[in-house]
């Protein structure tokens, strides 16, 4: 699995920021191939080009793909890249335990969900 891999050396190099990014994109593909979002997902948000990732994440959650705990995990990690991301241009106040945090709940979570094969889930609304 060369995320994962590409995952561990970026956190290895304590590029947190670089490795959160990578992930959060890496995590939402991967839901989207594997929970059926155009057939399943409501009117407003199945038809949006490129929906959020917390949209994709209460979506697969409502769907049975992702548990409470990992939902919450998710949006934790989103948030924290987002902090991330939408900052990088000031000078970062953002707590390197946290970032570190975020990205080993990342990792725990591509290593759940990306290991298994699951099958196509579709919420009927």
């Amino acid at each position: 699995m060369a995320e994962f891999v590409e995952l561990q050396r970026l956190a290895r190099k304590e590029e947190f920021d670089t490795a959160l990014l990578r992930g959060c994109s890496f995590v939402e593909h991967f839901l989207k191939e594997n929970v059926d979002w155009l057939r399943g997902a409501p009117a407003t948000t199945a038809h949006d080009e490129d929906p959020s990732l917390a949209k994709v994440v209460n979506y697969c959650r409502k769907a049975g793909f992702l548990n409470d705990i990992d939902q919450k995990l998710l949006h934790f990690v989103r948030e924290v890249r987002n902090n991330s991301a939408h900052h990088a241009w000031l000078t970062k106040d953002l707590d390197p335990e946290v970032a570190r945090t975020a990205d080993r709940a990342l990792l725990y979570v591509i290593v759940v969900y990306c290991r298994r094969k699951p099958k196509p889930r579709v919420l009927i609304c």
